[in-house]
C-alpha cells in the first residue's frame, strides 16, 4: 500500500504560509504555517498534530482489529495522542484509549 500527501510552501518561516493535500482530498489545500503551529486559536493545521491524528487513527484501528481477532467486538474506541518535541526532535508520543468492548 502506498499513500501520498503534498505539501505547498510560499514565504519566510514567519510570515509565509502553507497548504496541504491528501492523496484522498480529505485534506485539500488545508492551510498550515508559523502561526497555526505555534500560536493558540490560529485557523489551520500543523505538522505535530498531523503526526498525533495519525498516531491516534492506526493505533486505534489495530487495537479494534486485535480486539475483533480475539472475538470482541467493540462498540466504540477512543484514543488521544498527546505529541512532545524537544527542539526539533520527536520526544514522545502517549496514547490513551477509552472504548466500550462488550464482555
Amino acid at each position: 500500500m502506498e499513500r501520498t500527501a503534498k505539501a505547498h510552501w510560499s514565504g519566510t518561516i514567519k510570515e509565509g504560509r502553507g497548504e496541504l493535500t491528501t492523496q484522498s482530498e480529505i485534506l485539500n489545500k488545508t492551510n498550515y504555517s508559523f502561526k497555526t503551529r505555534l500560536e493558540e486559536h490560529q485557523k489551520g493545521t500543523n505538522p505535530e498534530e498531523l503526526l498525533a491524528a495519525a498516531h491516534s487513527a492506526c493505533f486505534t484501528m489495530a487495537v479494534s482489529f486485535a480486539l475483533t481477532e480475539k472475538g470482541l467486538n467493540p462498540t466504540s474506541l477512543d484514543t488521544e495522542a498527546t505529541l512532545t518535541m524537544e527542539g526539533l526532535a520527536i520526544a514522545g508520543i502517549h496514547l490513551s484509549i477509552s472504548g466500550a468492548v462488550p464482555g
